[in-house]
């Protein structure tokens, strides 16, 4: 038995579905227009154009024990399309409008992403802002999209009703901030350092800085190292489970410290961990270190973005345990491919605590439901 078959014989063991999927191009973003449908932006091709699929997912994901899987679609269905003017830097979905955000090289567009009379995605406005590049992040509760460009310290709130500047501000002290924006509820604002792992807080309300975060003394930073941080919050994630705290803030940086803070006390960590996930040996120009908060339990998450594994963790009693690792993207074709790397992993609760998609750069996407302790949760 070679090693491709040994891997697909031992996944039955691992994982309770596993469906393979291939794309012309690589997927760079993905995230959920809605329960049963994903929203992808592929690679650049030829002419720097990049193509915006809407897919629905297989009903073959929501199969019960028992169930007559004849009649279950397995299939990655497209249903509507668009292919952007330039190179795609962000893109976030708005379910409950179903709008969808896209920032390009030199302008941020909002779409209507579901027509009933056309499968085209159409482009409603474009957002007031002469911003490069800019990094984008969506506000659930209402309408305002944060963005900042990472090059400059600009940031920005925008209510997309009305394509009005509600929140505006410059720093010219910081020139090269790398600056990621996360709403932290319907009226602050995050912008975080991806360079430094600091944060600053605003309240949108009074346009004021209302909290910091700066990487506290217990972690070991060397001067050979420059980490690059991510961060999450679990605002706006959608969980049935009660006791779930919306108001956690996540930092992870790619040499392995994961920090989470309750935004409303700063003064102290609500948890503080390190795992050596290898990210600073493994991690190129092209893709950077992801990472997604299931909506299911808040200490765990997914860290992708490296290598070709998407890690599944958990924070067990203040230890970070990597519980399952999906490593399954460089067998997605006939042969095993060497050099993959996973780009984007999103958490599928509506199917079950366990249901991911996630893609590589090697055009494939896969929808898997892993095992624990050999049962589906």
């Amino acid at each position: 038995m070679d090693d491709e078959d040994k891997w697909f014989f031992d996944s039955i063991k691992r994982y309770n579905q596993l469906q393979m999927f291939d794309f012309d191009k690589s997927a760079q973003y993905l995230d959920l227009s809605s329960e049963n449908n994903l929203c992808v932006a592929l690679e650049p091709d030829h002419n720097n154009k990049c193509e915006i699929l809407v897919c629905a997912l297989p009903s073959t994901l929501q199969l019960k024990e028992g169930n007559n899987d004849l009649k279950f679609d397995r299939n990655l269905s497209f249903t509507h399309g668009y292919f952007t003017n330039s190179p795609v830097v962000q893109m976030k979905c708005i379910p409950s409008k179903e709008y969808l955000v896209i920032s390009e090289t030199n302008d941020v567009g909002l779409y209507n992403f579901s027509c009933e009379d056309s499968d085209f995605i159409q482009r409603i406005s474009t957002l007031p802002c002469a911003l490069h590049r800019a990094d984008v992040a969506v506000n659930p509760e209402n309408n305002y999209i944060g963005l900042c460009e990472s090059t400059k310290d600009h940031r920005l709130v925008i209510d997309y009703s009305n394509l009005t500047t509600v929140f505006n501000l410059v720093d010219v002290s910081e020139p090269e901030a790398n600056l990621r924006p996360n709403f932290l509820s319907p009226d602050v604002i995050s912008f975080a350092n991806s360079s430094s792992g600091s944060v600053s807080l605003y309240d949108i309300r009074t346009r004021t800085l209302s909290g910091s975060i700066s990487i506290p003394d217990i972690i070991e930073i060397t001067k050979s190292s420059v980490s690059r941080w991510v961060f999450k919050s679990t605002y706006g994630l959608k969980s049935d489970h009660p006791g779930f705290n919306n108001n956690l803030l996540y930092l992870l940086s790619t040499n392995g410290n994961y920090i989470v803070y309750d935004w409303r006390n700063l003064k102290e960590t609500a948890h503080y961990s390190k795992h050596q996930f290898d990210c600073e040996s493994k991690i190129s120009r092209k893709w950077d270190i992801k990472m997604a908060i299931s909506p299911s339990n808040v200490n765990r998450f997914t860290v992708c973005g490296f290598d070709e594994n998407v890690y599944v963790c958990e924070l067990v009693d203040d230890k970070i345990e990597v519980m399952f690792t999906h490593d399954g993207h460089p067998y997605s074709k006939d042969e095993f491919e060497q050099n993959v790397t996973s780009v984007c992993a999103q958490w599928l609760p509506f199917v079950s605590p366990t249901t991911l998609t996630s893609c590589a750069d090697n055009t494939s996407l896969h929808c898997w439901q892993f095992l624990t302790k050999n049962k589906p949760e």
